[in-house]
């Protein structure tokens, strides 16, 4: 996929999220995260130009961690920073089973997803 380079001067993989999510991101993206959380992957209007003031970002996150607790982690950063938000979060084997399935928000993701953060870098799932 190409991707509209929206910050061209930034690093990747924020110089591809709209303006208006760049600065809730990069918050989110400062502090370390836990062991447990494999990747998390960017999606939906963040990506394009459909993004705008009201726009929410969208997290796919993938650990094989009890999703309660990955959910809670990742809300409660998210939280306070002035921007909607949704958190799916999946287990690796069920995300590569729906990335299979044409239509699934997961065949979406592994198309059109940003991977914002990858505990293993030589293993990204996502496109990006």
């Amino acid at each position: 996929m190409q991707r509209y380079e929206f910050n061209p001067s930034m690093d990747k993989p924020l110089q591809f999220v709209h303006p208006v999510q760049v600065r809730a991101l990069s918050h989110f993206l400062s502090e370390p995260f836990s062991d447990y959380i494999d990747y998390i992957i960017l999606f939906g209007g963040s990506l394009d130009l459909s993004c705008g003031i009201d726009s929410d970002i969208d997290l796919y996150v993938i650990s094989e961690h009890d999703p309660d607790v990955v959910y809670k982690e990742i809300y409660d950063r998210l939280r306070g920073n002035g921007r909607p938000f949704d958190i799916l979060v999946s287990s690796q084997d069920d995300f590569e089973a729906e990335a299979k399935e044409f239509g699934t928000v997961e065949y979406n993701i592994a198309k059109e997803g940003l991977c914002l953060y990858a505990k293993k870098q030589d293993n990204i799932i996502a496109a990006g």
